[in-house]
């Protein structure tokens, strides 16, 4: 794109592409078309955080990369721009995050009817089971645990398993799976006997997930301890 004078400017969560032209816009992609034979615009995309596949909602047992493209029959129009739709390409050891491919012809008639042209290209957060698990180290027998919100989100009645380190705990599941936030929309209780024991748990953090198999689909599970 440099050849053209195509310049990129990035800006949280946006790319913007400028042209310094003497003709109008709809006429500088016209010769670009021309000129390189190159039906697209293509942009790869990349991420610098190593956990971004954790908290995106990516398949859990293949890898590969979400591709964009203005051409997609599933794509909406939303607030002057094109909500470009994802779809999930199998690939094997690929780093790149995603593709967006945008054609030059389509965009010649947007820049001819509305000017400019905006396209987005979303990720989903990721939703999984958040795991808590309750270690006794008090010397007192604790009953009727449970774990309580205001949020209406539920969890399992408590089970015994043992950890890695061989220490009994009582683990509890959500009983529904939970998106993935920047900040955490809910806050859960450790209850003994209907009265609060311990307030505001810790909540899931992409660090550290595990698969777990249910009939036939991997979860992503956040394994949480919680010491008393």
């Amino acid at each position: 794109m440099s050849r053209f004078g195509i310049v990129m400017k990035q800006k949280q969560g946006s790319v913007s592409l400028y042209a310094a032209s003497p003709v109008p816009l709809e006429d500088f992609l016209k010769n670009m078309l021309e000129e390189t034979g190159t039906d697209t615009l293509d942009f790869d995309m990349l991420s610098e955080d190593s956990f971004f596949n954790n908290y995106t909602d990516t398949p859990t047992d293949i890898q590969g990369l979400f591709v964009y493209s203005n051409e997609n029959a599933l794509n909406q129009a939303e607030n002057e721009s094109i909500d470009l739709y994802p779809q999930f390409k199998e690939i094997q050891n690929e780093r790149r995050i995603g593709q967006i491919h945008i054609g030059i012809k389509d965009l010649i008639l947007i820049t001819e009817t509305e000017g400019t042209g905006h396209f987005k290209a979303r990720f989903n957060a990721r939703s999984i089971q958040w795991q808590y698990h309750d270690t006794n180290n008090t010397g007192i027998p604790l009953t009727d645990m449970s774990i309580a919100s205001d949020s209406g989100i539920q969890f399992s009645s408590p089970t015994e398993v043992v950890l890695q380190n061989g220490q009994t705990a009582l683990r509890f599941d959500s009983k529904v799976l939970i998106p993935f936030r920047q900040k955490s929309e809910y806050s859960f209780d450790l209850v003994q006997d209907r009265k609060i024991i311990l307030k505001g748990l810790p909540n899931s953090t992409p660090n550290h997930l595990i698969g777990v198999k249910i009939k036939t689909e991997t979860i992503l599970c956040c394994p949480m301890f919680i010491y008393l």
